[in-house]
C-alpha cells in the first residue's frame, strides 16, 4: 500500500521528502495511518490536533490519545483547543463549518512557520465518492461532481488512491490504535447518511458500485477541465478587469450559447448563488442600476456592460447607511402622504434589503405619474433645473437596484399605493444631526 501511495505522491505532483508534512491527526484510523505512511515515506511529520470539544469527554479522550501516541513515536504534537459552539454563532455558520474554517486556519499557521511545508489531510477514496454524491444531491454542477481534488493549494490529501477498507487492513497488519468517532455512526449529517444508508443501498444494487463512481469521478474531473478550459477563454474575450472592478460586454454575451453557465463561472467565485446567475442571464433588457448583490460583491447595470464592484466593508460601491438618511416604517394605512420628505410604497412590490446610494449617470426610473414611462434621474434634475450642487446630493432609495424613490424628489410608478394594497412601507427623510 505503500508504494500506491507513493507513486500517487509521484502523479499528481506532490511535494516529495525532504518535505516538512503538516499531518492532521485527529485520532481516527485514517489520520493515524497517514501519519503513519508518511513518517515512513521519510517526511518531517508535524501532526496537528484540533479538540472542538464538541463531544465531551470523547474529545478530551482523543486529544489524551493523540499525546499518548506522538509520544511513543517520537514525534512532537501541536495541539490546540477551540469553543467552536461560539465561533459558529459568531459567524452565523453550521458547526461544521465552524469546525472546518478553525481547523484548516490554524493548520494554515502552523504552515506559515515553515519554510519549505504543506498540509496533509486524511482524505481517502471513500470520501471523494461520498463527497461526490453530495454535491450530486446539493446541485452544484460539474465542479462538484470531481470528488476531491489530491492537491489543492497547500492541501495535500495523498490517500486518495485507497479506500476506509484498505486503511482499515493496513493498521490491523501495523498494529497500530485509533479512537473511534461515535458520531461517525448517527444519521445527523447529510454525508454520513450518505455513508451509511445510501452507499450501502448502492452496492446493493451494483456491487462494483464504488469502482464504478472511482471511474465517473475521473470522467467528469476530465470534463471538467476541458469545460473550465473553454469558460476561461470566452470570459477572457468578453470580460475587461483591472483588479477590483470588472466589466462584462452585455452586447458580446447576448451571442454566447449558453449565458448563464458563463455568468455562474464568473460569479460564483464572488459569492453569487445560481438563482442569482439565472436572474442575471434572463434580465435581457435590464435598466442602467439594475443591481444585484453577494456578500462581497455588487453587480451592476451600467450602460453596455454588467459591472462588477468590490464591497467595501459594509457596504457596496456609492451606498450609503440607509438608517442614516431615512425612517422606514411599516403600516396598514394606505393614505397617500403629499410631502417631498415623506414617501409610502406597496411593501408587496418591494425586495429587501433596501439601500440608499448616490445618483448616477445612466439611472433611469418610472416617474410616478407619468403612465410607467421611463426617465433618467439627469433629465429629471434638469427639468427641475436644480443646480449642480445640489445635484450631486441627491440620493435614490434601491429595491433590488431598481430605484423606488429619488429622494425628496419622486418616487417610482411601479411601488406605489394602490387601492389593492394591504400593506405599507413608510420612508420618511431624517433631519440632518448636528455637527
Amino acid at each position: 500500500m505503500i508504494e500506491r501511495i507513493r507513486t500517487f505522491i509521484q502523479a499528481n505532483n506532490i511535494p516529495q521528502p525532504p518535505f516538512t508534512a503538516i499531518a492532521g491527526l485527529s485520532g481516527g484510523a485514517d489520520s493515524v495511518v497517514m501519519t503513519h505512511v508518511l513518517t515512513r515515506l521519510g517526511y518531517d511529520v508535524v501532526p496537528v490536533h484540533c479538540n472542538f470539544h464538541l463531544r465531551g469527554a470523547e474529545s478530551d479522550r482523543d486529544e489524551q490519545f493523540v499525546s499518548d501516541l506522538c509520544d511513543k513515536w517520537g514525534l512532537q504534537p501541536r495541539i490546540i483547543g477551540f469553543d467552536t459552539l461560539s465561533h459558529a454563532k459568531n459567524k452565523g455558520i453550521s458547526v461544521e463549518m465552524a469546525a472546518r474554517e478553525l481547523r484548516y486556519a490554524y493548520f494554515e499557521e502552523i504552515r506559515s512557520q515553515y519554510g519549505n511545508a504543506a498540509i496533509f489531510v486524511a482524505h481517502h477514496s471513500d470520501d471523494s465518492i461520498e463527497t461526490m454524491l453530495l454535491n450530486l444531491i446539493r446541485g452544484t454542477g460539474l465542479a462538484g461532481l470531481c470528488g476531491i481534488k489530491a492537491v489543492n493549494g497547500h492541501i495535500m490529501r495523498p490517500l486518495l488512491c485507497i479506500s476506509r477498507d484498505d486503511i482499515e487492513n493496513y493498521a490491523k497488519e501495523n498494529g497500530l490504535p485509533y479512537v473511534t468517532d461515535s458520531t461517525n455512526m448517527q444519521n445527523d449529517y447529510m454525508r454520513n447518511k450518505i455513508r451509511n444508508k445510501l452507499i450501502p443501498l448502492l452496492k446493493e444494487i451494483n456491487p462494483d458500485v464504488i469502482k464504478v463512481l472511482l471511474t465517473d469521478i475521473e470522467n467528469f474531473s476530465g470534463a471538467y477541465d476541458i469545460y473550465k478550459a473553454s469558460t476561461e477563454k470566452q470570459l477572457r474575450e468578453i470580460l475587461q478587469s483591472d483588479g477590483k472592478v470588472s466589466r462584462l460586454d452585455v452586447s458580446k454575451l447576448s451571442e454566447v450559447p449558453d449565458k448563464e453557465t458563463l455568468l455562474h463561472e464568473w460569479l460564483k467565485k464572488h459569492g453569487f448563488n445560481p438563482s442569482q446567475t439565472k436572474q442575471i442571464a434572463s434580465c435581457k433588457n435590464a435598466e442602467n442600476g439594475t443591481a444585484f448583490q453577494s456578500r462581497s460583491h455588487v453587480l451592476r447595470k451600467e450602460g453596455g456592460f454588467w459591472t462588477l464592484y468590490e464591497k467595501e466593508p459594509g457596504s457596496e460601491p456609492g451606498s450609503i447607511s440607509i438608517n442614516d438618511i431615512l425612517k422606514i416604517e411599516e403600516t396598514n394605512d394606505t393614505t397617500i402622504i403629499k410631502s417631498k420628505d415623506t414617501a409610502v410604497f406597496d411593501a408587496s412590490k418591494l425586495q429587501f434589503p433596501l439601500s440608499v446610494r448616490k445618483w448616477q449617470e445612466g439611472d433611469r426610473f418610472h416617474p410616478i405619474g407619468m403612465g410607467g414611462k421611463t426617465k433618467k434621474v439627469s433629465d429629471l434634475l434638469c427639468d427641475l433645473k436644480m443646480p449642480v450642487r445640489e445635484k450631486d446630493k441627491v440620493l435614490v432609495l434601491l429595491s433590488r437596484g431598481q430605484i423606488a424613490w429619488v429622494i425628496g424628489i419622486r418616487p417610482d410608478e411601479r411601488f406605489k399605493v394602490t387601492p389593492s394594497t394591504k400593506r405599507v412601507i413608510k420612508a420618511t427623510i431624517k433631519p440632518p444631526r448636528d455637527s
